[in-house]
């Protein structure tokens, strides 16, 4: 059950159903990329974690992994070709943004969900669901 869920963020969150190509050469590589900026964003990302776990509120933060991910994305080309001295400012940089849009990890919430008939369903998923080819 735990490698299902880590496909399906994987696949979810990052937008692997998105390739830049057509070969299977194409897809490997956005596949091993993203993998590689995922991995570089839980290496940058733990500073801010750790500052956002120090204050004591009702619902604890969390960095927005939406925003580190793309953030961290745009600037792989900088960080990996940067000097020394460059890198802290972007790494800086990259901290002070992820503690302004942090999440609320609320653990207990899970609110009801409707339960439909097998027909409505059916007819939901032959007649009014959008299909994009």
């Amino acid at each position: 059950m735990g490698d299902r869920n880590i496909f399906r963020s994987t696949k979810n969150r990052l937008g692997l159903e998105n390739f830049s190509g057509l070969t299977a050469e194409a897809v490997k590589q956005d596949v091993f990329s993203t993998i590689f900026v995922s991995g570089l964003e839980t290496i940058l990302t733990g500073d801010a974690h750790e500052k956002l776990q120090q204050d004591v509120v009702k619902n604890p933060k969390q960095v927005n992994k939406a925003v580190s991910f793309h953030a961290i994305k745009h600037q792989a080309l900088a960080i990996l070709m940067a000097d020394e001295g460059d890198i802290d400012t972007i790494l800086e940089q990259l901290t002070q943004l992820f503690l302004k849009n942090p999440t609320v990890k609320r653990t207990m919430r899970k609110p009801p969900r409707k339960s439909h008939s097998s027909r409505k369903s059916l007819h939901f998923h032959k007649r009014k669901k959008k299909v994009c080819y």
